[in-house]
């Protein structure tokens, strides 16, 4: 949990107030080799679009993935 939990608990109060509805049906795969850190490759449904995401899961300064992908459906959701 980053920050104390406080972003974890924001995204969640954010994603109830907007009422954000998200899907992560699937992953792509990446044929690119990243140093340094171990990725993830989900793909995020939000109002019918997807989108392709790279999450950082390991190595430097990360946040929860789920929180990750929470925070950017937020996002993809109120610019979409």
């Amino acid at each position: 949990m980053g920050n104390f939990g406080v972003m974890h608990h924001c995204t969640k109060l954010f994603q109830w107030i907007f009422k954000v509805k998200y899907d992560t049906p699937r992953q792509w795969a990446s044929e690119m080799l990243h140093s340094y850190s171990v990725w993830s490759y989900p793909i995020l449904r939000v109002r019918e679009k997807e989108y392709k995401l790279k999450i950082g899961i390991m190595g430097g300064n990360l946040y929860e993935n789920e929180d990750n992908i929470r925070r950017k459906a937020i996002v993809y959701w109120l610019l979409g």
